[in-house]
């Protein structure tokens, strides 16, 4: 029966190492009941085929069974091999540690990772890579439980058992500085985070090929040195977060410079119509507009923009409200440049769209209905300008509630346009109204 067992264990790691976790799994089970009927319980054959059974369901995402797998497995090696084999047992107990987290019993899970974290320094010690590795999953769980502090000294110290490998730590490494920086940034700790922040992108673009990790870390070098190439979309998603913690700290230039990279290889990897690009166009548009850099967000946007327009939105894997988005900062640079009738064109596309697909992007319509009739208001196309005015109201009062100074200031210019239209009876009541409305708020402060 020997024989038996072993065919179907073969079987199952030959499924196994072509991905067929199902097949691989049947196997398991098979190999399992052979052993346990056959072997008994303190045979090193049931601990084995239990514990590989507990794999393939977790990867079928069969968490439940995987549990009690695992669960199996972790009883027969705690009576029967607990001295035996402790790289065993910390990896049984990492395993449920991951199945809790994944299924968000983060008390649980962290417990399975203290457990095998104390496994495995007993075994081979406080810096083996094992521990580092416990160590970064309990942080998610530290993390997930509000528990940020604790957190942040259990990556750390994984960072410092990573680095202190002969091993190609480098993914690890990455993703703990992205993960600390984040934990930072929570504490208002804006530089602390742009540190680790930066050394994971150092770190990222290093793995594919940029040569960085082993340079000093130069938040400014990093973002000056053309790495385009080097780009995947975990290197994106750290360069928003670079952005994000650069505009708290006032840092614009800064941005603008990782901005620009990330757009350069945005283009390169996706082109215009993509999400990714024009998410970071969009990123782009509002840093240079807070800036009062209106020229830079106009050349940046022209090109993108006229290509948008001609392609239908059914055709597009961009999303609409991101066109959207991109159009109104490109709006708002135009207006600011007296730039009007171009301004409108951008508007009116925008409003359009908005209309057409019922985005739910109601700041946005409400601010492209005011800039929109406001231009109207100075061509003297009143009535053009009442609808947009009216329709901004509407939307200013479904964001703000019916008493707010923007709802008070949507009034206004609609009693304006009210007056130029000779409807004086509507204009003074709506102007009292809105001038009752801010009296009342100037008292409630």
């Amino acid at each position: 029966m020997a024989e038996d067992y072993n065919d179907l264990y073969n079987e199952a790691r030959q499924n196994g190492s072509y991905g067929n976790f199902e097949a691989a799994a049947g196997n398991y089970e098979r190999a399992a009941d052979v052993a346990a009927r056959e072997f008994g319980p303190e045979d090193e054959r049931l601990l084995d085929s239990l514990s590989r059974l507990g794999y393939c369901r977790y990867r079928l995402g069969e968490l439940v069974k995987a549990e009690q797998s695992y669960k199996e497995a972790l009883t027969l090696i705690e009576r029967f091999h607990n001295d035996a084999y402790p790289d065993r047992l910390a990896s049984i107990l990492w395993a449920l540690a991951v199945l809790m987290s994944d299924a968000q019993r983060y008390s649980e899970a962290e417990q399975y990772y203290k457990r095998s974290m104390a496994v495995s320094e007993t075994w081979a010690g406080p810096t083996d890579r094992f521990v580092a590795d416990c160590l970064w999953g309990l942080s998610k769980c530290l993390t997930n439980s509000g528990r940020g502090l604790e957190a942040e000294s259990a990556i750390k110290r994984a960072i410092s058992i990573y680095e202190s490998l002969p091993d190609d730590c480098r993914d690890y490494l990455a993703t703990n500085h992205a993960n600390l920086g984040a934990l930072i940034f929570k504490r208002n700790d804006y530089e602390g985070a742009l540190h680790h922040l930066v050394r994971a992108f150092a770190l990222r673009a290093d793995l594919n090929g940029a040569n960085l990790a082993e340079t000093k870390d130069d938040v400014h070098k990093y973002a000056s040195v053309r790495f385009e190439r080097y780009y995947d979309d975990a290197t994106f998603a750290l360069v928003e977060k670079i952005v994000f913690v650069c505009l708290k700290q006032h840092k614009y230039s800064l941005a603008e410079k990782y901005l620009h990279q990330s757009l350069s290889a945005a283009y390169r990897l996706f082109g215009y119509d993509d999400m990714q690009t024009l998410a970071i166009l969009l990123e782009s548009a509002a840093c240079y507009n807070s800036q009062n850099k209106y020229l830079k967000t106009v050349a940046m946007l022209q090109k993108p923009l006229s290509i948008l327009r001609q392609v239908p939105l059914e055709r597009d894997f961009s999303p609409p409200a991101l066109r959207v988005a991109v159009a109104f900062e490109m709006s708002l640079a135009l207006i600011a440049l007296k730039r009007k009738k171009e301004a409108k064109e951008h508007l009116n596309w925008l409003l359009q769209v908005h209309r057409d697909d019922r985005l739910s992007l109601d700041n946005i319509y409400a601010e492209s209905n005011m800039r929109l009739g406001l231009i109207l208001e100075e061509e003297c196309q009143y009535k053009k300008a009442r609808k947009h005015f009216e329709d901004a109201l509407f939307s200013r009062q479904k964001i703000y509630g019916p008493e707010h100074k923007m709802v008070a200031e949507a009034m206004l210019n609609l009693a304006r346009c009210f007056e130029y239209l000779r409807l004086h009876d509507e204009a003074s009541r709506l102007s009292q109204k809105a001038g009752q409305m801010i009296r009342d708020l100037r008292n409630r402060a």
